[in-house]
């Protein structure tokens, strides 16, 4: 008997653990598969030295759209397990898109960006290098094979196909090595300020015309005593987007004379700007690598209908509507002059700018018909309220209610009203019959109710209930005997 209950005791346990194993399924934690991008910047030329042991120089190149920062990266010699930190050798900071650098042991080049720390030649290590890595936190590992029995301490170069660099590296001299120039974010030019902002253009040019007051455009003024570069700086607008595109972002250019203006009419495609009727207008690095320069910064406010073909303008030493100049000094338009004139019997309403009717008018307005008044709000004619004495008389037991000239019953009137039906009560407020209030137990704010039943816990029950129906089963046969035995007792001492 004891191996039989040492093989029930397992089929129960058995039992139980598929019952677990269900439940545990449906609690595994589900998670949406996170992958990085591939690293913009890869490796185009390389160089081992000391019979492959070490690295002489690695040129990069910049594949994205947008200016990258190389002391982000990390070059990492796999075999020998050595991270080697990039710093700036030369001046600027980053790699402009396109564009490639050089990073170099301090003797190879006459003028290279980059060099590495901790790259010592006195360090000896103990394998050829098979593989050399671009590491960043953001991206995917760029990684270099590199053969330990071939070329070794030679240049490897990759070569520019249709699309950008092929995959393969050949040892062939055919062309020079790259080292751009790096790009730093320009200081914010002195004396450099947005004096004019033209925005409410009339349109009243033809489609042959080209001048510039035809459109929207920015005056920029150089108040300084030394001539502005401007390369590197861009105009930016908030007209239609808070984010850079082709029409709110405008690359500029060239020298501004000193005293000089620039009317800046144009985008980048050559498609007349387009501003908001009233917004903001500023200055920042071509590449959005720094901060905007604040004191550039300039709002400009929107025109009305009696403003069109104005500027908003800052020549004269305060912000003020003018008269259009793109190339010069312009001169502020007296406010009267930006007002016209309200039609005859009308003056304008100093606080909304509106003309309306003057008192003068009101006696000139058509009579009102008979029974009608004029209203003194909206001088429009209404009809007069007719008197309380011209009211028929309340019927008897009535009374006429001061606030809605209606007749209503009086107090003495309750008392003759009818009685009302049984389990109702009379309203004492309007005298109306209403069903009487009962005690009843009020219904909890926060009654028990029922945890609903997932799909996980009713298929662990289901299972649960299949296991131990099984499991009485397997248990009756196996001791279908002794059951039989201990009935045949019981019915003996029955009998």
């Amino acid at each position: 008997m004891r191996p039989r209950l040492l093989v029930c005791f397992a089929w129960i346990i058995l039992g139980w653990g598929m019952v677990i194993q269900i439940n545990t399924a449906y609690a595994l934690p589900v998670e949406q598969t996170v992958m990085k991008p591939t690293s913009p910047l890869i490796i185009t030329a390389y160089s081992t030295w000391r019979g492959g042991k070490d690295i002489d120089f690695v040129e990069v190149y910049n594949d994205s759209s947008r200016p990258l920062l190389l002391e982000d990266w990390t070059i990492h010699d796999a075999t020998n397990s050595r991270d080697l930190t990039i710093r700036r050798h030369s001046s600027g900071s980053y790699i402009e898109p396109k564009r490639h650098a050089l990073v170099a042991y301090s003797d190879l080049f006459d003028a290279y960006a980059y060099e590495i720390e901790g790259w010592s030649r006195s360090v000896e290590t103990e394998q050829r290098i098979t593989k050399i890595s671009l590491l960043h936190n953001n991206y995917r590992p760029h990684e270099v094979m590199v053969d330990p029995a071939k070329y070794l301490d030679q240049p490897m170069i990759r070569s520019m196909g249709v699309d950008g660099y092929v995959s393969s590296f050949k040892n062939e001299i055919y062309r020079s090595f790259f080292n751009d120039p790096l790009y730093s974010a320009p200081a914010w030019p002195d004396y450099l300020e947005i004096t004019e902002v033209f925005a409410s253009a009339k349109g009243e040019c033809s489609p042959l015309e080209n001048q510039v007051t035809c459109g929207d455009y920015v005056k920029l003024h150089n108040k300084g005593q030394t001539e502005i570069v401007l390369d590197n700086l861009v105009l930016r607008s908030d007209s239609y987007s808070s984010t850079r595109t082709d029409s709110n972002t405008i690359l500029l250019g060239g020298v501004l004379a000193v005293g000089g203006y620039k009317a800046v009419y144009l985008t980048d495609s050559d498609r007349r700007l387009s501003l908001n009727n009233g917004g903001y207008v500023w200055l920042e690095d071509k590449w959005e690598t720094g901060p905007v320069y604040s004191p550039s910064l300039t709002y400009y406010a929107s025109a009305d209908t009696l403003r069109l073909g104005l500027a908003y303008s800052h020549d004269m030493g305060e912000w003020g509507w003018a008269e259009p100049n793109p190339f010069g000094t312009s001169k502020l338009v007296p406010l009267e002059m930006t007002i016209e004139e309200c039609p005859v019997g009308k003056y304008r309403n100093p606080e909304t700018g509106r003309c309306r009717a003057i008192e003068e008018a009101v006696n000139s307005l058509a009579l009102c018909a008979e029974g009608e008044e004029r209203n003194p709000a909206t001088n429009r004619c209404r009809k007069v309220v007719a008197k309380t004495s011209t009211l028929l008389p309340c019927g008897e037991g009535q009374e006429r209610n001061p606030t809605t000239n209606r007749c209503r019953s009086i107090a003495s009137a309750i008392a003759e009203l009818l009685p009302c039906d049984e389990g109702y009560e009379r309203n004492p407020t309007t005298n109306r019959c209403r069903k009487m209030q009962t005690l009843t137990i009020p219904k909890a704010d926060f009654p028990i109710e029922g945890l609903p039943t997932s799909k996980g816990t009713a298929a662990v029950w289901g299972a649960a209930g299949v296991v131990t129906s099984l499991l009485l089963v397997y248990a009756g046969w196996e001791w279908r005997y002794e059951l039989a035995s201990f009935a045949k007792r019981l019915l003996h001492k029955g009998a």
